[in-house]
């Protein structure tokens, strides 16, 4: 761990840490519930939900439709209306997006 910067002109030290491969460790984590994440999603498919955004600031939308494919990084969501979404695993991960089950 390193201790050793300073701030310039006050030649007081700064005791920030620098993990090194803490980084990368991190992210393989993340990378593993981001799998866990798009496994469970691929379950779902072709299932009618109702999907829960929240974008912030009290703004909660709702979609109803089912999630029509998975790629590496989003998944989409065909809407009952014809439309399309995208959304993020890292949405999903973070807790702003919610899967309800839709009653036919």
């Amino acid at each position: 761990m390193r201790t050793d910067f300073t701030h310039f002109g006050t030649g007081k030290k700064n005791k920030r840490r620098t993990y090194g491969n803490n980084r990368l460790m991190r992210s393989a984590e993340n990378a593993g519930s981001t799998a866990l994440t798009m496994e469970r999603l691929n379950k779902l498919k072709g299932h009618p939900l109702i999907v829960k955004v929240n974008r912030g600031r009290n703004k909660i939308e709702r979609y109803e439709g089912e999630i029509e494919s998975t790629y590496p990084k989003v998944f989409t969501v065909r809407l009952t209306d014809g439309g399309l979404s995208s959304f993020s695993y890292a949405d999903v991960l973070a807790k702003n997006i919610l899967f309800l089950k839709r009653k036919i």
